[in-house]
């Protein structure tokens, strides 16, 4: 539920205060639209006693597609009512959105992870991730690498403004096996020797790291070489 806002009337035929509340969603809410309940509550004046008086009602918020933190909806006529029956004030409900733990919000676009095995960023493949509208098979390129990015066009979240669909970034994470068998590890150690023996790979990463401490040597001004 949210939390009402409390608006009083004033004296004479005046308009009824707008209200302002907070509505709590949950992202794929936000993202999808719903109707939610809301329930408000208006402090106003008992014109005959002079006495505060706290009003109570509940209304449907309907959420459009492609709200965030800070969004507001207008609710026309449902804030604090008039006064000797002069029109109600508007309510404003301010939207907070619940992040989610796979879905990583940037505007219209969303970021997830996809855990890859190793052999398919080897050897490329496809890869199952799950979307907004569901699981989607995701090909992996050959020689994919921990951090690289697949963008899926038109996957993301709805504008707000009309202007279409954000898109999904996959991010890839290399998923490395904690136990080989035998033969795996003998097939691993020979895909090394040739990687290393060619250059490529592991060697590749260790004139990386040599270069790198050369550099950062000589900015200390010792002149050491990594052993």
């Amino acid at each position: 539920g949210a939390g009402g806002g409390f608006a009083g009337g004033g004296r004479g035929m005046f308009r009824g205060r707008d209200v302002q509340t907070t509505l709590q969603l949950s992202f794929l809410e936000a993202v999808n639209g719903c109707s939610k309940p809301l329930t408000v509550e208006f402090a106003t004046r008992n014109r005959r006693t002079g006495r505060r008086e706290v009003q109570r009602k509940t209304l449907k918020v309907n959420i459009p597609p492609g709200v965030d933190t800070g969004t507001s909806v207008r609710m026309a006529g449902e804030g604090a009512p008039g006064d000797g029956g002069s029109s109600a004030g508007n309510l404003y409900v301010q939207l907070e959105v619940a992040p989610d733990p796979y879905f990583k919000r940037d505007g219209s676009d969303v970021h997830v992870d996809a855990h890859v095995p190793f052999g398919t960023c080897v050897l490329g493949g496809t890869v199952e991730v799950l979307t907004l509208d569901g699981m989607r098979e995701v090909k992996v390129a050959a020689g994919s690498q921990s951090g690289d990015r697949v963008m899926l066009r038109g996957a993301g979240i709805r504008s707000l403004q009309g202007r279409g669909k954000g898109d999904q970034i996959v991010h890839l994470k290399v998923q490395v096996p904690k136990r080989v068998s035998a033969r795996q590890r003998e097939l691993l150690e020979e895909f090394e020797r040739e990687e290393r023996s060619k250059g490529g790979g592991g060697g590749g990463w260790a004139a990386q790291v040599q270069a790198a401490w050369q550099r950062l040597s000589e900015f200390w001004g010792k002149g050491e070489k990594a052993a």
